[in-house]
């Protein structure tokens, strides 16, 4: 059975002492990337984001977060915090190496490595959808649209970890699998980008009507710009998981322990400081959503420290009231309906005139005046019929 633990009283104690300085560096760490991870997906829920695209990236996001919270659990046993006894007669087959909490928690850590192998591939079905329905797919929940790309990856996650734990299947074939899937997910979600990218340059050059309506673009235009921001949080994605696959290969390999538990502990290391790492490329990678996510005080707080001198302009904009999702639609539809407004020149466009309740000197004069040519012109059609 291999498991997402590793004991290290049989180590030297120069051994242990090193392996207990990165359990707890790693320790604070997590504490670190779970606060910064609720904030974000709190945050994030106020944003202009579809229902369903908003469910399927807190799935992945608290997922992620319980991810952390099981490794935090391993990390006070491997770390001899917590400790537990071996029953004399153990009842189920992980009772020989670790207690059921344990085996739980190591779990929960492959079935979210499976999940994040395929959230790529749930983005992409998920801006698939909203390109079948772009009619009116922002109108429209469709909640079977999330259960339908969640359920049928829980499931696979589950048979794989559950695969992976009682070794089914050989150790090189489940690497194979963690490749297939993450280039799998990558290549369908960059491909339908294309496709969207292309459909909306196709648009902008053609005349309005009703095929091609100011809504139809509006949608077409949100679908390009969510997935051009995920698209590079995918591509960062599946470049870390396609690398971090061998150091999981090398931590499972249960014929060379020594060597086994120091990608044990790197690996699970980087994992925590790559979710860390994402979630601020999520945050900053887009010019645009970077503007928005930093009228957030805590993203601001958490992130200021570590890219303002990347991004100082950002960080050195006045931060206004953000605005609410009524009010940001409001404003773009305005200046796309002024981009995209058709001119009949056929009719001439007169200027109104609003009447005022009290006007100055100018409006007085302007009435005046249209006073005088209305009565020129009733003398001139009296003279006339004379």
């Amino acid at each position: 059975m291999i498991l997402q633990y590793r004991n290290i009283s049989g180590f030297s104690q120069t051994d242990r002492l090193i392996f207990q300085i990165c359990l707890f560096f790693e320790f604070f760490i997590s504490i670190f990337v779970i606060l910064t991870f609720l904030i974000s997906a709190k945050y994030m829920i106020k944003y202009n984001f579809h229902l369903n695209f908003k469910i399927i990236m807190h799935f992945t996001m608290i997922g992620f977060v319980v991810d952390v919270v099981a490794r935090m659990i391993i990390i006070l046993y491997e770390a001899e915090v917590l400790d537990f006894e071996i029953p004399e007669i153990p009842s189920k087959p992980w009772q020989n190496e670790v207690n059921d909490l344990i085996f739980v928690c190591s779990l929960i850590r492959v079935f979210y490595m499976v999940i994040i192998s395929n959230a790529a591939l749930m983005f992409a079905c998920e801006r698939y959808f909203a390109t079948i329905f772009i009619e009116n797919y922002e109108k429209t929940s469709r909640s079977w649209i999330p259960i339908l790309l969640i359920l049928p990856t829980c499931l696979a996650a589950i048979f794989g970890s559950i695969v992976f734990h009682f070794e089914f299947i050989p150790l090189w074939f489940t690497g194979f699998l963690g490749f297939f899937m993450n280039f799998t997910s990558f290549f369908a979600f960059f491909g339908l980008y294309l496709v969207n990218w292309k459909k909306l340059q196709i648009i902008k050059t053609r005349e309005i009507n009703e095929k091609y309506s100011l809504s139809y673009r509006f949608q077409l235009n949100e679908n390009v710009k969510v997935m051009r921001w995920v698209k590079t949080i995918s591509l960062f994605v599946t470049t870390i998981d396609c690398s971090l696959i061998f150091v999981f290969i090398g931590a499972s390999l249960e014929n060379f322990e020594n060597i086994s538990v120091y990608f044990h502990f790197i690996l699970n290391l980087s994992l925590v400081i790559y979710g860390q790492s994402a979630l601020f490329l999520a945050l900053l990678c887009d010019k645009t959503f970077r503007k928005i996510f930093l009228k957030n005080k805590h993203i601001r707080s958490f992130t200021y420290p570590f890219f303002n001198r990347w991004f100082p302009k950002d960080f050195a904009a006045p931060q206004n009231r953000s605005l609410s999702t009524n009010e940001e639609t409001d404003i773009y539809f305005t200046n796309l309906s002024s981009q995209w407004a058709k001119i009949d020149l056929r009719k001439p466009v007169l200027p109104e005139i609003r009447k005022r309740k009290s006007g100055g000197k100018l409006y007085n004069w302007m009435k005046k005046y249209r006073k005088k040519l209305n009565r020129v012109e009733s003398s001139n059609a009296t003279v006339t019929s004379l």
